[in-house]
């Protein structure tokens, strides 16, 4: 909505508003399917009671659906006065007073990212040790995710930064690559006790990688809209000259965000007095660890798993 005159006298009856709507159509915008092609390759291992399984992948996915900020032109007048009759609206003159440009942000669908996963999943299943009755079960991952950006970034902040329309708006990568890390492990014992139904489980997480690395973003804009919204190209070597100094934005350093090893404990009691039905007993986060961390991403803090609760079941089954 673009105000071309906005006039708000204290009589109401002398009020007028002028507006033009804009509507921008992105009906007319195509999208691909994304693609994703996977690799996989495992084993399993059986001997005498003892289970294991490994796993090791790859898998690309191509032409994956991102949102890019984007900007129109839109050229709009401005009118003026041209009588003031008592008791009533101004009449307009007939001549704008002069014509501006607003340059509008938007939102679009584009297919501009690629996601590469790769990693190692592992299990195993302990036989029960009849001594204690109590089978172990573990399982892990390592998992690295590389995130790259080949869309554009417009600075549309630029556009409202002062109170007069820019000549140009630049236009950036839309981000640099993003490549993250995790490491974990879960340990799950189970616990019976035949002669008086019940059975107790544990569950003990630990991830020990926790890593984020975002790639520096180039400060030189690769293009320009101007006020007609052509977009027009800039070379290498200009990126960097005088002529193009206004469009450099504020220097984007490499991020590399890590986090220390977290721990989760999770118990469960289960009592089972007649077949088919028993109650059960669990807390979540039993020892209530919730450690407090600086995120460099968002200048911030970041409280690192949920809070202890605890909670009961009943289980029926027919």
């Amino acid at each position: 909505d673009l105000v071309n005159f906005n006039y708000f006298a204290n009589n109401p009856s002398e009020r007028l508003t002028v507006i033009t709507t804009r509507s921008i159509n992105l009906n007319d915008r195509r999208l691909n399917p994304y693609t994703s092609e996977k690799f996989e390759f495992g084993f399993d291992v059986k001997r005498n009671g003892l289970f294991a399984n490994i796993s090791i992948f790859h898998e690309k996915t191509s032409n994956a659906i991102g949102i890019n900020r984007e900007v129109m032109p839109f050229a709009y007048s401005k009118l003026k006065i041209e009588s003031a009759p008592s008791g009533q609206p101004p009449v307009l003159s007939a001549l704008p007073a002069s014509i501006d440009t607003f340059f509008a942000a938007y939102d679009a669908p584009v297919n501009s990212r690629t996601v590469n996963n790769k990693g190692v999943e592992y299990s195993i299943d302990l036989p029960e040790i009849n001594a204690i009755r109590t089978s172990f079960n573990i399982t892990g991952a390592f998992i690295q995710t590389k995130s790259d950006d080949n869309g554009m970034y417009t600075d549309a902040d630029k556009a409202y930064a002062g109170t007069v329309a820019p000549k140009r708006v630049g236009v950036y990568p839309s981000s640099g690559s993003v490549t993250a890390k995790r490491m974990n492990t879960s340990l799950r014992f189970v616990h019976r006790i035949p002669s008086h139904n019940i059975v107790f489980s544990a569950l003990w997480q630990a991830i020990w990688i926790t890593q984020n690395r975002r790639e520096p973003l180039s400060v030189y804009a690769m293009a320009y809209i101007n006020r007609k919204g052509e977009m027009i190209e800039i070379n290498e070597q200009e990126r960097k000259s005088e002529e193009f100094s206004d469009l450099k934005r504020p220097v984007n350093q490499a991020n590399n965000t890590s986090f220390p090893p977290l721990h989760l404990i999770n118990i469960r009691l289960t009592k089972e007095w007649k077949k088919g039905f028993g109650f059960s007993f669990y807390v979540n986060n039993f020892i209530n660890l919730r450690p407090l961390h600086t995120n460099p991403d968002s200048n911030g803090f970041v409280r690192r798993n949920e809070p202890m609760f605890f909670g009961a079941e009943f289980n029926v089954s027919f």
